[in-house]
C-alpha cells in the first residue's frame, strides 16, 4: 500500500485570497499594493466572490460502480471541484477516513437499503475546512472538523455546515477519523436507549470488536458489568484482558452457561452487531423487560428470535444507526466534544491497522480480511502531518 502526495491545503495563515486568481502566494507587507481599481459590482456579487474559485480543478474519490466484485467494480474517478459554495456551506479537505465493516457490507449492496449506482462511500473521516460560506458561524478556514454524513473516501466535499462537527487541532489525526461510527455507536447504546444503574448486566456479541471492546470500557464507568459472547476461544481471552467481566463463547447452550454465572433478571440491555440466529441466543438471556439492540449484521441474516423469547419476556427491540430517527432526536454535540478531550488526555479508542492511497482502495480491499490488528485509513490528500502520529495497533 501506498500513499500519493496531493496538492497542498491552503492555510488561512500563511496565504491571500485574491477573487481573481484564486489561492497566491502571501504578499509582503512592505510591498505596495498594485491593485486594479474597484470596479461597479452587484451587492450580491461582492459578497459571493470570497466563496468562488476562478476554475475548478478536479480531485480524486472513490467511486463504486457494481456490488459484484469484477473489473471496474470499485475505482477512483475525477469529479469537478466546485466553483461556488453556498449559504450555509463549508469545504472540506479530508485528511483521513477509515475502512469500517458498514462500508464493506455497503459495498457489497447488503448493508439495509442497497444505494443507487454509483455512489462514494466512506461513512466517516476528519478533514481541515478550506472554504466557508455565508452564515456560517463557528467555523473558519484552517478549522479541523469530523464529518456527520458519509461520502468521505474523496479529497474534497462540499457539504452543510451542520454535517460537520469541530474538533481539538491537537488532538490525534488517526483517532478523529474513527471518532464518529465506533465510539459515538457504543456511547448512544449505553447512554440513550435505556436508564442504567450501577449493577446492571449488559450482554453483547462480537464482543471483540471495535465497539465490544468500547462497550466494556463504557459500561465500567457506568458501574455495569458485561457479559461477553464471541466465536472462538482465542477471542475470548483478548476479551478478557481488555476487562469484560464475563465472557463466554457462543453456542446454543448459551443461557445455561450464562445462568451458571448470572441470573437472567439482571441482564437489562442486549446488544446484537450479527443479526440471525446470534440475535435469538442473546434475546434468550435478557431478563423481563429488558431492551435488545441490533445495530448490526455481520451474518449478513436477518434476526431471528423466538415469538415466546420476544413476548414472555416483553422485550423492547430497537434497530438503531448512527443517520436514523434515534440520532436525529439527540443532540450529539456534547458527547463528541467529551470524547475528543479524551483524546486529547491520551486515550485512544481505535486501533491502526495501516494507511494507504485512495488509488489503491482495490487492492486493499481484497487484502481486508486478512488485515487484523486495527483498521485501514485512507488518506485522500497524501500523507498526514509529521507532528500526528499513526496509532499502532496494541
Amino acid at each position: 500500500m501506498r500513499c500519493t502526495r496531493a496538492v497542498p491545503i491552503p492555510s488561512p495563515t500563511t496565504w491571500a485570497w485574491r477573487p481573481t486568481s484564486g489561492w497566491s502566494t502571501p504578499r509582503c507587507p512592505s510591498s505596495p499594493r498594485h491593485e486594479r481599481p474597484p470596479t461597479r459590482r452587484s451587492h450580491h456579487t461582492a459578497f459571493r466572490e470570497p466563496n468562488r474559485r476562478s476554475h475548478a480543478d478536479p480531485m480524486k474519490a472513490v467511486q463504486l460502480n457494481s456490488f459484484e466484485r469484477r473489473p471496474g467494480w470499485i475505482a477512483v474517478v475525477d469529479i469537478p471541484d466546485p466553483v461556488v459554495i453556498g449559504p450555509g456551506e463549508v469545504e472540506v479537505a479530508i485528511l483521513a477516513s477509515p475502512i469500517n465493516p458498514s462500508d464493506v457490507l455497503r459495498l457489497s449492496g447488503g448493508y439495509f437499503h442497497p444505494m443507487a449506482l454509483p455512489f462514494q462511500p466512506g461513512a466517516e473521516g476528519v478533514g481541515r475546512v478550506v472554504r466557508v460560506g455565508l452564515q456560517v458561524a463557528g467555523l473558519a478556514a484552517g478549522d479541523l472538523v469530523i464529518m456527520l454524513t458519509a461520502g468521505n473516501w474523496v479529497q474534497r466535499r462540499v457539504l452543510p455546515a451542520a454535517a460537520v462537527h469541530k474538533v481539538p487541532a491537537a488532538a490525534d489525526l488517526t483517532q478523529l477519523a474513527m471518532l464518529l461510527v465506533n465510539p459515538g455507536t457504543a456511547w448512544m447504546m449505553l447512554h440513550h436507549v435505556r436508564a442504567l444503574t450501577p449493577g446492571d448486566w449488559i450482554i453483547q456479541n462480537a464482543a471483540n470488536s471495535a465497539v465490544g471492546r468500547l462497550v466494556i470500557r463504557f459500561a465500567r464507568e457506568l458501574g455495569c458489568k458485561t457479559i461477553n459472547v464471541v466465536r472462538a476461544k482465542a477471542a475470548a481471552d483478548a476479551v478478557e484482558r481488555a476487562g469484560g467481566d464475563l465472557v463466554l463463547v457462543d453456542g446454543p447452550d448459551l443461557l445455561r452457561r450464562m445462568e451458571e454465572v448470572v441470573g437472567r433478571s439482571k441482564v437489562r440491555l442486549g446488544l446484537d452487531a450479527i443479526a440471525g440466529a446470534a440475535t435469538g441466543r442473546i434475546a434468550a438471556c435478557l431478563g423481563v423487560g429488558a431492551h435488545l439492540v441490533t445495530y448490526g449484521m455481520l451474518s449478513g441474516e436477518d434476526c431471528q428470535i423466538p415469538v415466546g423469547v420476544l413476548i414472555g419476556s416483553e422485550l423492547t427491540c430497537v434497530g438503531l444507526r448512527l443517520r436514523g430517527e434515534v440520532m436525529r432526536s439527540i443532540d450529539m454535540s456534547k458527547t463528541y466534544d467529551a470524547l475528543a478531550q479524551r483524546l486529547l488526555a491520551g486515550e485512544r479508542f481505535n486501533d491502526v491497522g495501516g494507511t494507504c492511497a485512495l488509488e489503491d482502495i482495490d487492492d486493499v480491499l481484497a487484502q481486508l480480511p486478512a488485515a487484523l490488528g486495527g483498521k485501514i485509513l485512507l488518506l485522500p490528500n497524501g500523507p498526514l502531518p509529521a507532528c500526528t502520529p499513526v496509532t499502532p495497533a496494541s
